[in-house]
């Protein structure tokens, strides 16, 4: 999505002919962010808020009413839906964004998990297998610090097994995200390699099964092979 300007940036500008006039809802509006949507407006994370088109604040007026609004100069596509690669770095953009809050989340949980640990003198005493001597007047302490042992150890297992998957789940944001069409043309891909490299005698793997390759058929790129035939990729 395409910065907005603030109105005084644009009027400092010798020609805003290629602007429109628009309004930024101020304040948190995450619970109306589905009316605001219908309405025609976008989220702008440079300015931290949802811009809205000058003609949308009369069927938002009672979240106008509510938040406020701040006048500013966006450009002439700045509300039409993105495609493409523009729509491919906008939400990789987001999907950074999310695994840098998940990391952050997982960072918080190892912390915590490193403050359920036991004190360096309560480890020491517990390493040494001493039994609970019944009766004795250390009896009561013993168990209770056998109790926070085994407390200590499940909770920080679960912060640290929190923490692992925050941490894969990050990672797995750290890609060029997808778009409509990604997987026709890795499809298309997948045909042009073979239509310049499979060769009749050659093995493919189809549904985990190695088969041999009986023809091929390049105008239509169709493989024949024991005696079953492979679905074509288009001509």
């Amino acid at each position: 999505m395409k910065q907005p300007l603030p109105i005084e940036e644009c009027m400092a500008k010798a020609d805003c002919t290629t602007t429109l006039q628009a309004y930024r809802i101020l304040g948190n509006t995450y619970k109306e962010r589905h009316r605001i949507r219908q309405a025609g407006g976008v989220y702008s994370h440079e300015l931290g808020g949802h811009i809205i088109p000058a003609d949308a604040r009369d069927l938002l007026a009672d979240i106008v009413g509510a938040h406020g609004l701040e006048e500013v100069q966006v450009e002439t596509d700045f509300f039409k839906p993105l495609t493409g690669e523009a729509l491919r770095n906008y939400r990789t953009q987001r999907n950074l964004r999310r695994a840098d809050r998940l990391e952050e989340r997982a960072r918080s949980a190892r912390k915590h998990a490193a403050g359920r640990d036991l004190k360096p003198h309560e480890r020491d005493f517990l390493s040494l297998g001493e039994p609970v001597k019944v009766g004795h007047h250390s009896e009561r302490r013993h168990r209770k610090l056998l109790d926070r042992a085994q407390k200590s150890l499940i909770e920080r297992g679960q912060l640290l097994s929190k923490a692992d998957g925050l941490e894969r789940r990050a990672d797995s944001l750290r890609t060029p995200a997808c778009i409509k069409g990604d997987a026709a043309r890795d499809d298309e891909r997948i045909c042009q390699w073979h239509r310049q490299n499979t060769k009749v005698g050659d093995s493919v793997n189809w549904l985990g099964q190695t088969l041999k390759v009986l023809k091929v058929n390049r105008v239509s790129f169709r493989l024949e092979v024991s005696a079953t035939p492979l679905p074509s990729c288009g001509a």
